[in-house]
């Protein structure tokens, strides 16, 4: 029976020569007598290779023509994103501005429930500014726009921008922080700006899956020509099923302690893909009900490692 999936002009070309190498092998082995006829067989296997040649070359045409179309229409979704993020950037920066002034009384005092409303408002309005800045990186990470600035940076100093980024969140939830980063690290070779958002990130899953009153512990160490930080709280954690879908582009793990939390399901495939570009690598540990911990590293200044293909 005939696989029509693999009924290409490539897989006829090879199936019509393997049988003519076949006939050749069990007939003409040790016959004088045949040589016309083998040279006939031959010069028909030859132009089977001919026509086997050609039939992979116009694959090798459709396939590059395919490459072109995913690359333009890759280009398009790019350009498209990019679009809709500048324009929705003005709207809600508007929103948040004016619901900023509101909630500090500008616009004169709110009665509860007005105050309620507005800070329903400045909530999602800060929802919506995290989903257009995280889908409009994902998509520079993914087309190759997105170019880091490299330079030596101070983890400490770092960890300390995440740190102060986080404190109100940290402090609301009743977490302890722990931060625990020698002194005499060296510098690393990274983006300082991205090197903070990538702290940033794993800090905030931190604290919002580690139920109120609990601890994260952030802690840097040197190893070789590499300086590791590690993110430890002691959450909900994960199950191996779902730490196997941790980077996956809107992936959300199905329990209600995560849903219950606010989310994109794309800061840990942007963090990824950042401490990627920087020539690093994450992996994760974690246990349900015990926690979990995130571990990256960056090369020390001075010795950069090249960054994987994408």
């Amino acid at each position: 029976m005939t696989n029509d999936a693999a009924d290409t002009p490539v897989s006829r070309a090879i199936e019509r020569l393997r049988n003519g190498l076949r006939e050749l092998l069990i007939n003409y082995p040790d016959d004088p007598s045949g040589r016309d006829r083998l040279d006939g067989h031959l010069r028909s296997l030859m132009a089977l290779v001919d026509d086997l040649a050609d039939a992979l070359e116009s694959q090798a045409r459709e396939i590059e023509d395919l490459r072109r179309e995913l690359e333009t229409a890759r280009n398009n979704s790019a350009a498209f994103i990019s679009m809709v993020s500048h324009e929705l950037r003005i709207p809600m920066t508007s929103i948040r501005g004016y619901a900023d002034m509101m909630d500090q009384g500008v616009a004169g005092e709110l009665n509860e429930n007005q105050a309620q409303f507005v800070r329903v408002i400045l909530n999602n309005a800060r929802r919506m500014e995290t989903l257009v800045e995280d889908i409009s990186d994902l998509t520079r990470i993914r087309t190759g726009r997105l170019h880091l600035k490299f330079e030596p940076v101070s983890l400490t100093d770092a960890i300390q921008q995440a740190t102060e980024a986080t404190q109100d969140q940290i402090a609301k939830r009743g977490h302890t922080l722990i931060v625990d980063v020698p002194d005499d690290l060296p510098t690393i070779n990274a983006d300082p700006k991205r090197l903070t958002q990538v702290l940033i990130n794993l800090i905030s899953n931190a604290y919002k899956y580690t139920p109120d009153g609990g601890t994260i512990t952030v802690r840097g160490f040197q190893k070789g020509d590499r300086v590791y930080v590690s993110v430890a709280d002691t959450g909900i954690g994960m199950t191996q099923e779902e730490i196997a879908h941790l980077g996956e582009s809107f992936w959300r793990a199905d329990n209600p302690q995560v849903i219950s939390q606010p989310g994109t399901g794309l800061g840990f495939a942007i963090t990824k893909l950042l401490v990627g570009l920087m020539g690093g690598e994450i992996e994760v540990e974690s246990e349900p009900g015990v926690g979990s911990t995130f571990t990256f590293y960056v090369p020390v200044a001075g010795e950069p490692e090249e960054p994987p293909e994408s």
